[in-house]
């Protein structure tokens, strides 16, 4: 990608920040846009991408590529399975071992994070579909209502100068609706694959493999097959899975 001139990853003035990716049908590629400074978002961001990419990439051959629209969780298990395989390489971005701990840690930390905030905001998507004649003003009471019960911990000074429109913004609530709790799910799965990945990578790895080039071919409980892991959202499952996130904090 770096020879074709598919990466496009410096800072430059006026280029905006974030980190997407788009693919070419015509040509058969995908282009990762970045704003790379160096950071820690900037590593695991970049990994995230180049699964999609991956992924794109093993389904550019199917003659149907341009009709196929893949389940968002399946799409989200790719990106975030590179993302965490990398993990294994991060030694070269942090030769300190404590720092490659704490930069570990920080990753399925912030996941967390994004889990408290993928749920917030699918049980605020559901409440907008449930009343669309809500004005701005309830919305707003809504989703802060809702963004207190999520964050408990968040100290009072923080709510003091929160948004209550920060919802507008997040793109996935108007264009993705429900996009949030496929990346709730992925999470888990992604989870049990790292752990598998841990324990036996020369078995892991091809099974991955095997994942992407099908992702477009089997349904969604074989392709969690095909990976490895369960396709299992009971209670008592979900709970070894964070019990497995636990060890890392």
């Amino acid at each position: 990608m770096q020879n074709s001139g598919l990466l496009d990853l410096e800072p430059l003035p006026g280029k905006i920040s974030g980190e997407f990716f788009f693919s070419d049908v015509q040509y058969g590629a995908c282009q990762i846009m970045m704003s790379c400074r160096g950071t820690q978002h900037d590593l695991s961001m970049f990994f995230h991408e180049i699964g999609h990419v991956l992924q794109l990439n093993l389904m550019m051959d199917n003659p149907l590529y341009t009709y196929l629209r893949l389940p968002l969780d399946i799409r989200e298990i790719a990106s975030q399975a590179i993302l965490y395989l990398s993990m294994k390489y991060w030694e070269d971005f942090y030769p300190d071992k404590n720092q490659l701990k704490v930069a570990i840690r920080h990753q399925f930390a912030d996941d967390l994070i994004q889990l408290n905030k993928s749920l917030c905001l699918t049980q605020f998507q559901l409440e907008l579909f449930r009343y669309p004649d809500w004005t701005l003003q309830q919305s707003e009471e809504r989703f802060l209502q809702l963004w207190r019960e999520y964050y408990p911990h968040y100290p009072e000074e923080y709510w003091s100068e929160f948004d209550p429109a920060l919802w507008l913004r997040e793109i996935t609530v108007i264009d993705y609706p429900f996009y949030s709790i496929h990346t709730t799910l992925s999470l888990f799965a992604v989870w049990e694959f790292h752990k598998a990945f841990i324990k036996n990578p020369d078995a892991a790895v091809p099974r991955l493999h095997q994942f992407l080039i099908h992702a477009a071919e089997y349904d969604t409980a074989k392709l969690y097959e095909t990976l490895g892991v369960k396709f299992d959202h009971t209670e008592s499952h979900l709970k070894k899975c964070l019990d497995y996130v636990k060890r890392f904090l």
